[in-house]
């Protein structure tokens, strides 16, 4: 097992004690949220090619037939049949910090103004994805850089690639001759779209426009509230209220060096370009099984204890055991997401190839 396996995951016996009861029949969300992940893995061209856990590496091909396994299990009616058969099959793996337990914290898809010119209300352009911007998979070069990116660009003779543009720099106006402008924000729903990662876009006319994560600049997240003059709760209601009465602070949106640029959706969307089910997505640190199945036990004021999917990844998402629960796209979904950080429990699982080999006998 490699030390990046090590940090990120480690083998454990099948936690059955916090396994889902669900009764006779699978929770209908969570059917759907396992055919994204399905989804996802059919896509030749979005699926990675492979998958770690622990000291094992799953194809694309196995961890269909893995899914496809989980979801005959679930449909066992008799729950404590299905939940030995469940720890019987499958391989479990918790992660975690060294020290303490998981950190849950929650996000929503935020539904906010905007404009296709710019305003005074709503002042800052939100980018496409830029023709010059490249991705590496470093994975591809060394097995230990597994689901880790480099984002950057080509310099000037095109032999060499370079760090992209910080977000001071786009915010002075690097991009303008070469992205196109998909709407202008409030800098405060800009903020929190940078954040969340996905947003519906609400314009003067009435008309909706979903959109989702198209890259990054490949800078680290840097949170701009530490950066504000006054102490600002973190929500994207006092943030607004702040910026509205302190405009000259909006430069302060370029602290944060990571620019994330976007797309056209048609759906909520995670970075799988699958769509995102309320309390069953979750995003991790990238370097975990993308789609994978994972199972949460979290203890505090909101009590979760559920098979989840892994459809997603954030900014300040990062490191074992860091977890960001999806909460939803609605008033609703926002006011549980942002009061939502609690201590628990990260377990990650797939088939054991023995129980792949032999599923048409279970």
């Amino acid at each position: 097992m490699s030390n990046e396996a090590t940090r990120l995951m480690r083998p454990i016996s099948p936690p059955i004690s916090i396994f889902e009861n669900f009764g006779e029949k699978p929770p209908d969300d969570l059917l759907q949220s396992v055919q994204a992940s399905l989804n996802y893995y059919q896509d030749t061209e979005r699926a990675r090619p492979h998958y770690a856990y622990g000291n094992e590496s799953y194809d694309r091909v196995e961890m269909i037939a893995s899914m496809r396994l989980f979801l005959r299990l679930l449909n066992n009616a008799n729950a404590a049949e299905r939940n030995r058969l469940l720890a019987e099959h499958f391989l479990y793996f918790e992660s975690k910090p060294e020290i303490g337990p998981a950190l849950f914290t929650g996000y929503f898809v935020p539904s906010v103004a905007a404009n296709r010119s710019h305003g005074s209300q709503t002042p800052i352009p939100l980018y496409y994805r830029p023709k010059d911007l490249i991705d590496v998979d470093l994975g591809q070069f060394n097995g230990d850089w597994h689901s880790r990116r480099l984002s950057g660009k080509l310099d000037a003779d095109g032999r060499a690639m370079i760090p992209y543009e910080t977000h001071d720099d786009i915010f002075a106006g690097a991009l303008r001759e070469r992205a196109e402008i998909l709407a202008y924000l409030h800098p405060a729903d800009f903020y929190f779209i940078q954040v969340q990662g996905s947003a519906v876009l609400e314009f003067p006319d009435g008309s909706r426009q979903a959109v989702g994560y198209a890259g990054d600049n490949g800078h680290a997240f840097q949170s701009i509230f530490p950066h504000l003059k006054n102490r600002v709760p973190f929500s994207r209601a006092h943030l607004r209220a702040y910026m509205d009465a302190h405009p000259e602070e909006q430069a302060v949106l370029a602290t944060n060096p990571r620019y994330i640029f976007f797309r056209k959706e048609t759906a909520t969307t995670g970075h799988l370009h699958q769509p995102l089910t309320a309390l069953r997505s979750i995003a991790t640190d990238a370097r975990l099984p993308a789609g994978g199945l994972a199972l949460i036990d979290t203890r505090g004021s909101t009590t979760l204890r559920r098979f989840m999917l892994i459809h997603d990844r954030g900014s300040a998402i990062t490191g074992p055991g860091r977890v960001d629960v999806f909460f939803g796209a609605d008033e609703s979904a926002e006011r549980e997401a942002t009061r939502f950080k609690q201590n628990g429990r990260l377990i990650l699982f797939v088939a054991r190839r023995s129980a792949l080999a032999n599923a048409k006998d279970l």
